[in-house]
This record gives C-alpha cells, structure tokens and sequence, in this order.
C-alpha cells in the first residue's frame, strides 16, 4: 500500500508540508510506503487547451514532469494534496497542476484513472481566521479527488497560522493530522485483507 503526499506550497516546513507530513507519518506508522512530492521541484508547465490529449490514447502530449507525477498518483492507494491560500486561492503551482488533470478525461468523458478504490486527504493552511477564507481553496483542491472519482476524502483546515511553522506550536493538529493518516491506512489496508 503507496500513501502520495502532494506539496503545492513552495516553503519547505512550512505550515502545509508540516501537516501533509504528518499524515504520511500516520499511515507510515500503519505500514504503508510513503513519498512525498513538491510541486515547486517538478517542471509542469499550464495546460495548453490542444484537446489532443482528448484524440489519442496517452493522455496529455506536454513533455514535462506531469506524467511522472501522475503515474505516482496512479499508483497511491492514499493521496493526500495540500496548498496554503494564496490570494483566497491555491497556489500557482497547484493550480497549474490542477489544470493538466484535464487529460484524465477521454474525449468520449471516460477517466484514464479509476480512483474509486483511493482514500484522499485534502490539508489547506492560511493566516487568516475568517472562516469564509479557505472555501475556494478547498472546493479547487476536490478537483483532485473529483477527476479521480475518489469517495472517501477527509479534509484538514488549519487558519491563524502565522508564521512559517507555527502549526507547529499546534500538538492537537499536528495529532489530528497524524491520526487522519493512521484511520486512512487502517482503511486502506482493513479492505484489502478482507
């Protein structure tokens, strides 16, 4: 069993990579392989609009990193994706990674990726303590878990997180986030000896 953390923050210990780590502690600590990725160290450029990746049998025809992260999702039984707010959105990389997931679909609007079977965990950070902050960031983040056609996501909102690593001041989320990773793998691995 693979759990995939995904990084859409740039900052290394930050409040983001912290929590999704987290996680992947929890279901590290339930036997599963983890590896976390950040989009800020892939080159995946925006999605160009061609459609071709509609006409062929491939997928996406853009010659970057894109297909590597996607095989790495392919093969994650857990996924666990995460972005600070950044001007009451994702973060660019994210946002342009959640663009080329574009590709998935077929032109005839069948998936290239049956995730029904993946558990999810969605982590959005941000300084700010309005509750309407995070929504945007939350419902872009689901594009994920929706073009994978993922049921089971759990989503961790942290807010008031000022500065870089001041979740860390925070033992109960940092719990929250590890016993998230441990229910998901029990899940994950519960199911497969079934």
């Amino acid at each position: 069993m693979k759990a995939l953390g995904i990084c859409g923050s740039a900052r290394r210990e930050g409040n983001t990579h912290i929590l999704i780590r987290e996680v992947l502690h929890g279901a590290e600590s339930k036997g599963m392989r983890t590896r976390l990725v950040f989009l800020d160290d892939l080159r995946i450029q925006p999605c160009r609009g061609c459609a071709q990746c509609k006409d062929n049998s491939t997928g996406c025809v853009i010659p970057d990193d894109f297909g590597l992260l996607l095989e790495n999702i392919r093969d994650a039984d857990l996924v666990i994706i995460g972005s600070p707010v950044y001007m009451a959105q994702v973060t660019g990389q994210t946002k342009t990674m959640l663009d080329r997931l574009y590709s998935l679909r077929r032109g005839d609007r069948s998936m290239r990726i049956d995730g029904s079977k993946k558990k999810g965990v969605l982590v959005v950070t941000c300084g700010s303590e309005d509750p309407a902050h995070p929504v945007a960031t939350t419902r872009t983040l689901g594009v994920l878990y929706r073009f994978l056609n993922t049921p089971d996501v759990v989503e961790i909102v942290e807010q008031g997180l000022n500065p870089r690593g001041a979740v860390l001041a925070r033992p109960q989320s940092l719990e929250r986030a590890r016993l998230v990773g441990e229910s998901m793998a029990d899940s994950l691995i519960g199911g497969e000896n079934a």
